[in-house]
């Protein structure tokens, strides 16, 4: 993406990092409780131990019952949870795949990520034909060197924000052939590094007229 001032599968990984259902956290915090629990009862056995037998009998039943329903409320608690995620994820990708503007994905590495329907359709290019390759493929032969370095100073301090603003911005199609565009820039943090999403709308026509 430039400014005309002289200036395993990655797609499904990618796909589902946007609003990533992070499963590992509750079932990690699940086992905790799983472990505390089986302590808590060891503990509880050896205490209630020196008891009358009745007694004894009576506390390990009253610990028990205590455990599963606070383990039954856990697991209630983590499957609304996930399912409110699915959720969003699907309406995220329903986003993604319907979306009138291009969206592209870019990480850290400057490496494209993810590209939609609607961005294949601006590029010319098979999702495919771009997951791992630079986002300066996208950019017009004469403003590669400046690109780079626009890139590195955007992500030393990634805010959401337009792009090129007040300037024209042209992008290179796969035919070489190149279009003005109008791009959002906008930061989403994963758990490996920073993810810029790159919605791209054509104004070609806009500008003609």
């Amino acid at each position: 993406m430039a400014r005309n001032d002289g200036s395993n599968n990655p797609a499904q990984s990618v796909g589902l990092n946007l609003l990533s259902i992070d499963r590992i956290r509750p079932i990690r915090i699940a086992l905790y409780y799983v472990l505390g629990g089986i302590i808590w009862i060891a503990v509880s056995d050896r205490v209630f131990s020196v008891m009358p037998a009745h007694q004894h009998m009576l506390s390990l039943s009253v610990n028990t019952l205590l455990l599963f329903l606070i383990a039954s409320y856990y697991t209630r608690t983590i499957r609304t949870s996930v399912a409110a995620q699915e959720e969003a994820l699907v309406r995220a990708r329903g986003y993604f795949e319907s979306a009138v503007e291009g969206i592209v994905s870019v990480d850290e590495a400057g490496m494209i990520r993810q590209l939609n329907p609607r961005g294949q359709e601006l590029f010319g290019y098979r999702e495919e034909e771009l997951l791992g390759q630079p986002i300066e493929v996208l950019v017009p032969q004469r403003f590669l060197y400046r690109h780079q370095s626009h890139r590195d100073g955007f992500f030393k301090a990634p805010k959401s924000r337009m792009m090129g603003r007040g300037m024209e911005v042209a992008l290179r199609r796969k035919d070489g052939s190149e279009f003005s565009a109008e791009i959002s820039l906008n930061v989403v943090q994963m758990r490996r590094g920073k993810l810029i999403i790159a919605f791209v709308a054509d104004i070609s026509e806009r500008l003609a007229m």
